[in-house]
């Protein structure tokens, strides 16, 4: 019995092990609104298209709490040079979005985008 349970204990270990670092496109999927990443990115690339900027501003703070819920998540099983992409597009959309500058607040946020494709490939 013992002898089983010696090869037993590395084998879960190891399958738990791999089950986590595995698990990124799946925990990247919302599990509700509240943390519906990508849909938020699509509703601030709307209120840009429409020039709203008070409208956007809200809906990056929206993606922002969203992508806080999603990075608590993920963070064991994707790269964290993807996350920091993220945060650090997150952040320049908001200067972009304050600045009213369409043209930079698109690019930031196809950026985010593709840091965001990439997460869990």
């Amino acid at each position: 019995m013992r002898r089983i349970l010696a090869y037993l204990f590395p084998v879960v270990l190891i399958a738990m092990f791999s089950a986590v670092f595995l698990s990124g496109s799946y925990l990247k999927r919302p599990f509700g609104a509240a943390d519906d990443f990508a849909g938020h990115l699509d509703a601030v690339e709307m209120a840009i298209m429409a020039d709203d900027w008070s409208r956007a501003g809200h809906e990056l703070e929206q993606a922002k709490q969203a992508w806080q819920v999603v990075t608590g998540r993920i963070q064991f099983s994707v790269e964290r040079e993807e996350i920091r992409g993220v945060n650090h597009s997150l952040a320049r959309l908001g200067g972009r979005i304050q600045a009213a500058d369409s043209g930079g607040a698109l690019a930031e946020l196809a950026e985010a985008r593709e840091h965001w494709e990439r997460i869990a490939q």
